[in-house]
């Protein structure tokens, strides 16, 4: 399933290269998604980025797609399956940092979900009753708070309803989903969406092991698997 090659498109490295000069495309693009988070998975020791090879309808134009994780505990269960779990690193990278350093060559992967009437990766945002979105002051700017993870969209949901409730204002909110690589295609052709994309919480929670020295994205972490061992820790 993955394929390991050299490239130089990509560093798998803290910091890619700086551009000198960029479109307004790409700078919507890092506004947008300033904190959305992926993973990227590479050989561990030599950073080789894990790569698949997309070809066009015909079999023409072999390319290599760099593979990208929205949610961590979905890369580590992929992972844990191959032949490659013991070698393969989750590296932690900003979205937009990546899709513009690899030039847009890249395959989003997202976990599957039931029900879903499409397997394109999805981010979601909070209408309220007229249909309209929910808009929030952002970084300074009036944007649309969107979500990489479903279930973080929903608590969210439940939070603002619970929030404004308490406030004697009560309103009804629902969880929308919106095809991701769209919404890139239109900031990158030079559209301002003023949207903001938020990370999955479990990339949120691997970026920290990594920080404390996990490399193996195998070894993700999940909360519930730290909760046990506490309950473990203090029956013993």
């Amino acid at each position: 399933m993955y394929r390991l090659i050299i490239s130089g498109l990509m560093v798998m490295a803290a910091a890619l290269p700086a551009q000198a000069e960029m479109s307004a495309g790409e700078n919507e693009l890092r506004a947008a998604f300033k904190d959305f988070g992926v993973i990227g998975l590479a050989q561990a020791g030599s950073g080789i980025p894990v790569t698949e090879v997309r070809r066009d309808a015909d079999g023409t134009n072999p390319r290599d797609m760099f593979v990208l994780y929205i949610d961590a505990a979905h890369a580590a269960e992929e992972v844990k399956g191959s032949s490659l779990a013991d070698e393969l690193e989750g590296r932690p990278f900003n979205a937009a940092e990546l899709y513009l350093n690899v030039k847009g060559n890249v395959i989003w992967r997202t976990p599957y979900r039931p029900g879903a009437t499409t397997s394109a990766p999805q981010v979601y945002y909070l209408t309220n009753a007229a249909g309209e979105s929910v808009m929030m002051t952002i970084n300074g700017e009036t944007r649309t708070p969107m979500f990489a993870n479903e279930a973080d969209a929903d608590s969210k949901r439940a939070a603002f309803e619970k929030s404004f409730s308490e406030k004697g204002t009560p309103l009804t909110l629902s969880v929308q989903s919106v095809p991701l690589e769209p919404l890139i295609e239109r900031m990158m052709a030079g559209e301002k969406l003023n949207i903001y994309v938020y990370s999955s919480p479990s990339v949120i929670r691997w970026s920290e092991q990594w920080e404390n020295g996990a490399r193996l994205i195998k070894n993700y972490r999940t909360e519930q698997t730290d909760a046990f061992e506490s309950l473990v820790q203090g029956a013993d």
